[in-house]
């Protein structure tokens, strides 16, 4: 049986000055939007069988957000960067630009355990001597 959590979230298209067709999906708090590549969302919704509730979690430990989908009819929850990457057991993917909120594949990387250790130990090496500029890491 299909619940409320369950349904699909009511989405629509989003322009970004140069980019390919994007998908804004609300968040719960009725105040913030994901947004994905249009393709990758209807490969989530149509092909992968995900059309349940989109939200932002934390994982509790860092206080970093994630944005999940609900599987339709279980008390399971997916990491849609994670469905977007095609990333497999035991790798980690990690925002480029810091919003934890854009799913769109180019803002994606798929990197190990200790890549994203190591980027993160950077970060905060980088914040202790007060350097203010964003963190561009190349992974490939």
């Amino acid at each position: 049986m299909t619940t409320e959590k369950d349904r699909q979230p009511t989405h629509r298209p989003a322009l970004i000055a140069g980019e390919k067709a994007t998908t804004a999906v609300p968040m719960p708090d009725g105040k913030s939007w994901a947004i994905v590549d249009t393709e990758d969302y209807e490969r989530i919704v149509d092909e992968l069988g995900y059309p349940g509730a989109w939200y932002a979690a934390s994982n509790g430990s860092s206080g970093r957000a994630y944005v999940r989908v609900r599987v339709p009819g279980s008390g399971r929850c997916v990491g849609v960067a994670r469905l977007v990457t095609g990333a497999l057991a035991g790798e980690r993917v990690m925002v480029r630009n810091g919003n934890p909120l854009d799913m769109r594949r180019k803002n994606l990387v798929r990197v190990t355990k200790r890549q994203l250790r190591q980027v993160w130990e950077l970060a905060g090496h980088m914040a202790r001597k007060a350097y203010t500029s964003p963190l561009r890491v190349d992974l490939g």
